[in-house]
């Protein structure tokens, strides 16, 4: 969807499985040359795992011009080998997701939505907008920004 000229779903560059056979190994090469090529394009992209949360063991890569290659490329296998004590605490559903990685273009901060410079000095802006979905007995009911709830709230119509 496109908002004000901008979009707002962010693509899954690519994704690979934790694993050691055929399969996991060639799709954790393939992701490696997929962090290669987002930094011969010089597009900011985060590496991280997709079994995590609370925003743990992310790789951001914000000047990809200026990112050590072997460093991004390194970031893929320590996202999927990455593991959180404050993991083993989330529910049940979190903890089914599937071991892995994934890279996608790195979120634009609360800093470019024209809010005023009293706003930019708090600490909370300059992170990344993140929606956080609420669901009950596995229907979405609505929706808010993880850093500031009442600045965006989604309803489920």
């Amino acid at each position: 969807e496109i908002f004000q000229g901008r979009e707002l779903h962010l693509p899954i560059y690519g994704h690979a499985p934790a694993g050691e056979g055929v399969t996991e190994v060639a799709a954790q090469d393939a992701l490696r040359d997929v962090v290669r090529q987002r930094l011969g394009l010089r597009e900011p992209f985060v590496v991280k795992p997709r079994h995590g949360s609370n925003s743990k063991h992310i790789f951001v890569f914000p000047q990809p011009k200026d990112s050590d290659e072997e460093a991004a490329v390194a970031s893929v296998e320590k996202a999927i080998d990455s593991d959180d004590r404050s993991w083993r605490k989330e529910s049940w559903n979190q903890n089914a997701v599937p071991k892995g990685a994934l890279l996608q273009p790195m979120y634009t901060l609360m800093t470019s939505f024209g809010l005023d410079a009293s706003e930019m000095g708090r600490h909370r802006l300059h992170r990344p907008l993140e929606l956080k979905v609420q669901v009950i007995f596995g229907e979405v009911c609505g929706a808010c920004l993880n850093t500031h709830p009442a600045f965006l709230i989604v309803t489920r119509e």
